[in-house]
């Protein structure tokens, strides 16, 4: 009997101390992923932002769903293509949303005649929380286009954001023809505090 009741007793230590070592390992996991980044191109992947892409073809009276790349083709002096990007925070994990481009090769001839404008809007206050126009895309090859700390409207509730991002093309006099590679529109949800 008494052995049998040392048996019981070792077993619910054993269960114990494995049930401690799960837990110390999902802490320590949680304590050391602090500060990383959540990245997307075109795909929703992680717990601090769900994004949806969207385009017009109406300069920008609607937007639909983007189902696949940004079509950029046949661009002349004069035309803007005009897109979307919905951004939805989680109020538990404070970010600063970060656009950039991927892959966008500078040495291409073609990328210099390529300009993009953006603005960042709350869609809970409708308050414009930054823009600029008349960027050159080929300045962006190594640097972030934005990074704008959204972490003290998320504390008030404000969760939703759209990115609306229009490219065009400025030749001025020259005659110009070809292709850019405009690599990929990035957007990260990286933490904050």
């Amino acid at each position: 009997m008494k052995n049998n009741f040392s048996t019981v007793k070792n077993l619910i230590l054993l269960i114990a101390s494995a049930l401690t070592l799960v837990a110390v390992t999902f802490a320590w996991y949680a304590v050391s992923n602090q500060g990383s980044l959540s990245v997307f191109t075109g795909k929703v992947d992680g717990s601090t932002l769900s994004v949806t892409y969207y385009e017009s073809a109406d300069s920008g009276a609607t937007y639909k769903v983007l189902d696949g790349d940004l079509e950029m083709n046949n661009m002349v002096e004069g035309q803007k293509k005009m897109y979307r990007i919905d951004v939805k925070t989680f109020p538990d994990v404070p970010v600063k949303l970060v656009m950039s481009f991927e892959n966008l090769v500078s040495t291409n001839d073609l990328l210099p005649y390529v300009y993009f404008d953006y603005k960042i809007v709350c869609n809970t206050t409708g308050v414009e929380l930054d823009s600029r126009t008349g960027l050159k895309m080929s300045e962006y090859t190594v640097s972030n286009v934005f990074a704008q700390d959204v972490s003290l409207n998320q504390k008030e509730g404000n969760n939703d954001y759209s990115i609306y991002y229009d490219v065009y093309v400025v030749t001025g006099d020259e005659s110009v023809s070809g292709s850019a590679e405009l690599g990929d529109v990035k957007i990260q949800g990286q933490q904050v505090g």
